[in-house]
């Protein structure tokens, strides 16, 4: 009931909120980049992952295709060979 009426305001308006968040996102970015040893803005890239080619549609194992121990093994079960 009210949380989806809140999702669609904030959808419809999301200026309203993001103005009230404006000014504290300023003071911890200040915060950050004075307390921070060596952090330059200037050095921070912004990059969305790429799919490889073939990869489209597929997020089973990571944006590489490897699996979680880099192998390329998705951890699927090999029918008890040992």
């Amino acid at each position: 009931g009210p949380l989806l009426v809140l999702i669609i305001f904030v959808g419809l308006y999301p200026k309203l909120l993001i103005d009230r968040m404006e000014p504290s996102v300023k003071a911890l970015v200040a915060h950050v980049e004075d307390h921070a040893p060596g952090f330059n803005p200037k050095n921070v890239e912004f990059r969305l992952p790429v799919a490889a080619e073939g990869d489209a549609g597929s997020d089973d194992a990571g944006a590489n295709g490897a699996g979680a121990n880099g192998s390329g093994d998705t951890g699927a079960s090999h029918g008890g060979e040992d």
